[in-house]
Parts: structure tokens; C-alpha cells; sequence
């Protein structure tokens, strides 16, 4: 079963009317890709944020055990 999608615009209005075809194959590798795109972005995000708050934590935690 192949998917198929609609070029609708073209500098020269070539390829206009012409058809692709996007098999299921190839939409399985752009989803695991934006899906893996999507968890780096949120470790980065994450990362950034426990930085952001690093000295903070760690002044806490010394002033919990002191």
C-alpha cells in the first residue's frame, strides 16, 4: 500500500499536476525520526533546566545537611 500526496506548487508551475508516492516504509522512518528528534529535544531541555538550577540545588541540599 503506498500512500500518495500532491505537489501543489512549483516556481514554473511544472510539476503542478504530477503525483509521488510515499510508501509506508519511508513515513515509518520519518516518524521514528522526528520521534527520536522530539526525545533529544526534551533531554536537551532537560539539561538546560537541571543547569539552570544546579547551584540552587546544591546550596539547598548543603544547607539541609549542615
Amino acid at each position: 500500500m503506498t500512500l500518495r500526496f500532491f505537489v501543489a506548487y512549483d516556481i514554473n508551475h511544472g510539476f503542478a499536476g504530477m503525483r509521488g508516492k510515499m510508501s509506508k516504509n519511508c513515513l515509518w522512518h520519518a516518524c521514528q525520526a522526528l520521534f527520536v528528534g522530539l526525545v533529544l529535544f526534551s533531554i536537551g531541555a532537560a539539561m538546560s533546566t537541571l543547569g539552570e538550577w544546579s547551584q540552587n540545588l546544591v546550596s539547598m541540599c548543603i544547607n539541609i545537611y549542615v
